[in-house]
């Protein structure tokens, strides 16, 4: 899916009661789906305004001469840690 995101709900197997909401690429979805440390609880949907909050924690690698592309964070401040359920 070019130029959208996977929004799941995660959570880490060492810690199963804290769940993060998290827009990953297609690229990511699928390494977290092959990783002991993680699950993916939930299908949320898929979104074009949220980007990849795995990538954005790779350092930036542009050229100088490139054009920086203003980042989405301002769509993702309604994002919380959702509660855990007992």
């Amino acid at each position: 899916m070019e130029g959208m995101t996977t929004v799941v709900v995660v959570h880490e197997t060492a810690s199963p009661s804290v769940r993060r909401l998290l827009a990953l690429c297609d690229e990511h979805v699928t390494i977290l789906k092959r990783a002991s440390w993680g699950r993916v609880d939930e299908l949320v949907g898929f979104s074009t305004v949220m980007d990849c909050e795995a990538c954005e924690l790779v350092p930036d690698m542009t050229l100088p001469e490139q054009p920086i592309v203003q980042s989405r964070k301002a769509f993702r401040r309604h994002l919380h840690l959702l509660p855990a359920s007992t």
